[in-house]
């Protein structure tokens, strides 16, 4: 069947989903003001369906009633109809749409509200296309309201935090609390998309961190991405042992970092998809351009990048080092929480300081000591400190003790990763901490539930 994609910039993604029977009409990214032009120069047979997202109206659905209106005109002069399926979560979608639909038959509307555009819903919009747009609603209101695709809660039971961060699941596969740690996420409002940078002076153990709140936010159905800003020594290479093999091969995906950072909304055609819901984007050990370097990792370019990210992901998480931060400085009010790794011993705790001090102005640093929260890497249960054990709130205590003047508040704990013999097999196993064993899968879930709650 020939389906004629109109996505915008969201050409790319959608056009993934657009497998057999469909076959696309336009190869080329289109909205929909371009489309009757299109349409009037086609060689080609005409489309049999059309999609429609809310990249192809980038004014919205009521500065662009028109054009859609002219584009539903047209459909309905080919042959018999040809179905329109518009997916979108314009809050002004039910006055506009549910005129058009008086209009033409042949036109729906799938509504969305959750930060990106979920995988149901497309795969329920081309069921609909190809049925020929006259399915009937999935969750028809008594009321007669606009059709959606969101899943209605059970009365009386409270959804769970991540799961607003979730894609919808299908009919009967709603995750349901198997663990403390998911029956204390179902107490938790309602969360947005979020920012989290971890960070930390080298050798605490962020790189390990970030790695690992990526990978388990993935498990629990977050869609994520970790970008490694740390340009020199690029340590998620370690981790993820199938990037820097295909990035041997294809050398455009070796300078994937410096490809997000000139063009983000492009991130599927740049990024590393290590597997399920999480994506990757760093630079293999073999670019050494550092002109290209110095002129797309600034604050400008990286404040975009994590704009339109926010848009795509429920959860981007970045390794950013203290002295990296030093040429990003001003690109940290775009980031929602920052997660300080301090392992559990007065040398961490005065470095950390330290590097704070030397790498950011006053008010920036005071900006993220009101952001941060402390992640007590590598904890080592026996070390003491002034004769008590040196626990991990003990870390915290000791950053907002005055210790220096650019960190006067004591931050509060998000968590620990317990200190095991194996810590650093991850790098040879190329698996996650999370993925081998229920301690450290409690232990990162745990964390990254405290840093998400409450931040923005």
């Amino acid at each position: 069947m020939r389906l004629l994609l109109l996505a915008g910039t969201n050409h790319g993604l959608m056009s993934v989903h657009a497998a057999a029977p469909w076959s696309l009409v336009n190869h080329q990214e289109l909205r929909v003001r371009e489309t009757p032009e299109f349409i009037h120069n086609l060689t080609a047979p005409g489309p049999e369906a059309v999609l429609i997202t809310d990249e192809a109206l980038p004014d919205g659905l009521a500065a662009e009633r028109r054009v859609i209106q002219a584009v539903l005109e047209l459909c309905a002069r080919m042959d018999t109809g040809v179905p329109v399926v518009l997916v979108t979560r314009d809050p002004l979608h039910t006055e506009v749409s549910s005129a058009l639909r008086r209009q033409y038959s042949g036109f729906s509307v799938l509504a969305y509200d959750t930060p990106r555009l979920p995988l149901q819903l497309i795969e329920e919009a081309f069921a609909r296309l190809k049925e020929g747009g006259r399915s009937a609603q999935r969750h028809s209101q008594a009321s007669g309201g606009p059709e959606t695709g969101q899943v209605s809660e059970p009365a009386g039971k409270k959804r769970s935090f991540l799961d607003r961060f979730r894609s919808k699941p299908r009919s009967g596969e709603a995750p349901a609390a198997t663990d403390p740690l998911s029956r204390e996420l179902a107490n938790i409002s309602r969360g947005m998309s979020r920012v989290v940078a971890v960070t930390g002076h080298r050798g605490s153990g962020l790189t390990s961190t970030a790695v690992n709140l990526a990978a388990e936010a993935a498990k629990r159905g977050l869609n994520t991405i970790l970008v490694d800003l740390d340009t020199d020594y690029r340590g998620s290479n370690l981790y993820f042992s199938g990037f820097d093999e295909q990035a041997r091969r294809d050398e455009h995906l070796g300078s994937s970092l410096i490809r997000m950072l000139a063009r983000p909304q492009d991130y599927r055609q740049s990024a590393f998809h290590v597997k399920g819901n999480l994506w990757m984007s760093t630079l293999s050990y073999g670019f050494q351009d550092k002109r290209a370097i110095g002129q797309f990792l600034t604050s400008e370019k990286l404040a975009g990048m994590l704009s339109a990210l926010r848009s795509s992901f429920n959860l981007v998480v970045l390794d950013l080092p203290l002295d990296v931060m030093r040429t990003l400085e001003s690109s940290l009010i775009h980031m929602d929480t920052f997660g300080l790794c301090v392992p559990n011993n007065l040398y961490s705790v005065l470095s950390t300081l330290r590097n704070i001090e030397l790498v950011l102005e006053r008010d920036s640093a005071s900006y993220l000591n009101a952001k941060t929260k402390v992640i007590v890497t590598r904890y080592n249960h026996s070390l003491r400190f002034r004769s008590d054990l040196f626990a991990p709130e003990k870390v915290s205590e000791l950053l907002g003790s005055g210790l220096s003047d650019s960190f006067r508040f004591e931050p509060p704990l998000a968590g620990y990763v317990p200190y095991h013999q194996d810590f650093d097999l991850q790098i040879e196993s190329d698996i996650p901490l999370v993925n081998s064993g229920a301690e450290f899968e409690s232990a990162f879930g745990k964390i990254l539930l405290r840093l998400m709650e409450g931040s923005g």
